[in-house]
């Protein structure tokens, strides 16, 4: 399950982000940072990018697994509380 809710939840966002102008604008500014970091930062701390961008994305992973699976949660009470219902 938690294989599904990880690949489920990154195919959803990929295509969904892929459209928004917001997202895409940010993302380029965050490359062009990067780079420009990348470029001025001492030879010694070079590696610290790496570091960091690493953790980032293990960050980034646990929050998008959370929240997918909550929704995915929040869908199947809804769906159970209108079949109640109903």
């Amino acid at each position: 399950m938690q294989e599904f809710i990880s690949d489920r939840a990154y195919d959803t966002n990929d295509s969904i982000l892929i459209s928004n102008l917001d997202y895409r604008k940010l993302s380029e500014e965050c490359i062009n940072l990067h780079n420009l970091i990348k470029k001025n930062l001492p030879k010694e701390y070079k590696y610290l990018i790496g570091t960091y961008e690493e953790t980032e994305t293990m960050i980034d992973k646990i929050i998008i697994e959370n929240i997918y699976e909550q929704g995915l949660k929040d869908g199947i009470a809804l769906t159970s509380y209108i079949l109640n219902v109903s």
